[in-house]
């Protein structure tokens, strides 16, 4: 089984949770074949399979429960629960009976209930999204107008828009409308180009069907989805059903060798992550994806746009996969996958289709780390039923360090925050992108991967280099017209992109210019009061009140700037702020202001100085250094949006 302990977490945060669209329906890959698969043919040993990795995950990555359904020839083949939903009352996972919290694996729903639309003829994929959203309003941009085949593949162009996605209690949710006209993200790729996962289109997909449908969102997938697959205990109501709150799964944090509970998570964008279901439900879903749309004798889609919803919609690259209409596709050990991952702080979900063998599986659990869980056992059940050789790697080729050389430079995630506040995690988790003299590029791996070893193969198409030493999937990049390297793509990861930019957009450049904005307040802090307690008292004494002024605006500047760092530094939890701002953080964001206030002034005293001669020149050298820093240091606030209020 392949391990993820060590994958990067701030990746994770910002790359999360894991989880595009000009081409025409038709598209590559073909129709798949649905002939009975005999891989699967034995329950008792399935059964065994999922119960020696389930051991060993829930004791691995402390997670108190899980629940698993497996799939296959159109039936429900197993499913099983694991562990416990409720540590203090000793409640176990019931496959049949506990619901799972299930985020983003939500969006295969709302896909589904656009697809039903597409096909009664009320929806049109290719539309200008404005045509159905009344009087919400997608401000224009780059020429071209998002449509629903770019909120499906997650190529709308919008920023990330974290801000407001979890609140803290049922009275703090609003009317999906008013959401959603109250947080528009900015538009920062065209429509139709670059990957980059968006909550929010999906949401504003959600409203759509609420609005064409003339029904709330959560009783349309009611009708059309869960009543006809027989889905009797899924709901994305919040708060949940008083008949089905009893049975939802406790989330858990694993802190100091102690499982924490953690409170329900309330989602405002519900068509993109509120569903709630337990594991025999979502076998019923998978059957009916498997089966051309068809459940027993209900159908949710007709065969044709049931098969359409699993072809390709949009490929950033023709070298990697890219997204089926809302499901994203993988290579795994040959075969094609079509999947989704959910994640919310707590729970994490994936759903798996194998539509060439008719089979799928799904597994949710209720902590942390099953972030990780859930991938490892999507290779371990990939690997048991799908085995395939292992290419070796070669060793790089003679000139291969200063080829990989080219790639090699300043990068960002295309999922990212553009305009508030979360944009600083590009400064705190920049993706790695560097060029080693043997001839490897360490760049990040997919689904949140650490950084890994990569070979160049082809001219700009690089493979991962595996832990035993054989070739994983690819990264590819794209060049412009010019020929000059813009962009990476995963293989098997078409949530996000990297985008390369100018080594004064990188995080690397902006990390030296803070160290040296910090450096020269320290000098301020501390050199000046040591001067003066070490007996220059009289001297300082003798300088006009002006000069005493200056010293004392930059002296209570460096201060201020100085705890301003710390504090952001301390209570700057990408997590946390999801909820809100925490206090410490609003009064540090008031502290900004005040020393933009300030650098204006020291720079107007910095030219007073040299002017009237205050102190000797390497002071007035030093105090000008001091007035550069704080004009640097209110740009640099400013850039990654930490000055002012910008949450």
């Amino acid at each position: 089984m392949k391990k993820l302990a060590n994958v990067d977490m701030a990746a994770l945060a910002a790359a999360t949770v894991v989880i595009f669209a000009t081409a025409a329906f038709g598209a590559e890959p073909p129709p798949v074949a649905t002939a009975p698969t005999s891989v699967l043919a034995d329950r008792l040993e399935v059964e065994a399979f999922f119960d020696g990795v389930m051991a060993e995950q829930l004791k691995s990555y402390h997670i108190p429960g899980a629940t698993v359904a497996v799939v296959a020839d159109g039936e429900l083949l197993f499913a099983k629960g694991y562990g416990y939903a409720d540590l203090a009352t000793h409640r176990p996972v019931v496959a049949d009976r506990t619901l799972f919290r299930l985020a983003s694996v939500s969006k295969l729903f709302t896909w589904t209930a656009v697809m039903q639309l597409v096909e009664k003829g009320k929806l049109d994929l290719n539309a200008d999204v404005n045509e159905y959203l009344g009087d919400i309003r997608i401000p224009p941009a780059f020429g071209k107008p998002i449509t629903l085949a770019n909120l499906m593949t997650h190529t709308s162009g919008f920023e990330d828009m974290p801000t407001g996605i979890y609140v803290n209690r049922a009275e703090d949710l609003r009317p999906l409308a008013t959401y959603l006209k109250g947080y528009v993200p900015a538009r920062i790729f065209p429509p139709g180009e670059i990957p980059a996962y968006s909550n929010y289109g999906t949401a504003l997909a959600g409203y759509i069907v609420e609005r064409v449908a003339g029904v709330p969102f959560e009783r349309y997938v009611e009708e059309n989805i869960f009543e006809p697959l027989r889905m009797e205990r899924s709901t994305f109501r919040e708060p949940l059903p008083p008949a089905l709150e009893p049975d939802v799964a406790v989330g858990y944090k694993f802190v100091g060798g102690v499982f924490e509970p953690q409170n329900f998570e309330w989602m405002q964008q519900y068509p993109a992550a509120s569903l709630s279901a337990p594991a025999t439900d979502m076998a019923h879903f998978m059957v009916a994806h498997l089966e051309g749309g068809r459940y027993g004798s209900s159908r949710i889609l007709g065969e044709a746009a049931a098969r359409e919803m699993h072809r390709r919609l949009f490929t950033p690259d023709p070298r990697v996969n890219g997204w089926a209409h809302g499901f994203l596709e993988m290579t795994l050990n040959g075969e094609r996958v079509i999947w989704h991952g959910g994640d919310t702080i707590h729970f994490h979900t994936i759903l798996v289709l194998f539509p060439e063998h008719d089979v799928g599986f799904f597994a949710s659990y209720n902590s942390f780390d099953g972030a990780f869980a859930r991938l490892d056992l999507l290779y371990a059940f990939a690997d048991r039923y799908f085995p395939a050789a292992r290419t070796p790697a070669p060793k790089p080729a003679p000139g291969a360090g200063r080829a990989a050389a080219r790639y090699a430079g300043s990068y960002i995630i295309s999922r990212r925050v553009s305009t508030r506040l979360l944009k600083y995690l590009d400064f705190l988790t920049p993706p790695t992108v560097k060029a080693t003299p043997d001839g490897y590029l360490l760049a990040p791996g997919a689904l949140a991967r650490p950084t890994s070893r990569y070979l160049e193969v082809e001219p700009g198409t690089f493979r991962r280099v595996e832990a035993d030493g054989t070739l994983g999937d690819k990264l590819v990049f794209g060049v412009d017209e010019r020929g000059r390297v813009k962009c990476a793509f995963f293989e098997n990861d078409p949530t996000i992109a990297l985008v390369r930019v100018p080594w004064y957009r990188g995080a690397s450049f902006h990390r030296f210019v803070l160290a040296a904005c910090l450096v020269l307040f320290l000098t301020a802090i501390f050199t000046w009061p040591v001067a003066w307690l070490l007996g220059r008292r009289r001297e300082r004494a003798r300088d006009p009140l002006l000069a005493r002024l200056a010293r004392f605006c930059a002296w209570a500047l460096s201060f201020l700037n100085v705890v301003f760092v710390v504090t952001v530094m301390r209570f700057f939890d990408p997590v946390g702020i999801l909820y809100g701002l925490p206090a410490a953080l609003k009064a540090a964001f008031v502290v900004s202001i005040v020393t933009a206030v300030l650098a204006v002034v020291i720079v107007v005293l910095a030219v007073a100085a040299w002017v009237k001669g205050f102190w000797r020149v390497p002071g007035r050298v030093h105090y000008t250094l001091v007035a550069a820093a704080a004009v640097a240091f209110v740009l640099w606030l400013n850039y990654w949006n930490l000055l002012g209020f910008r949450y």
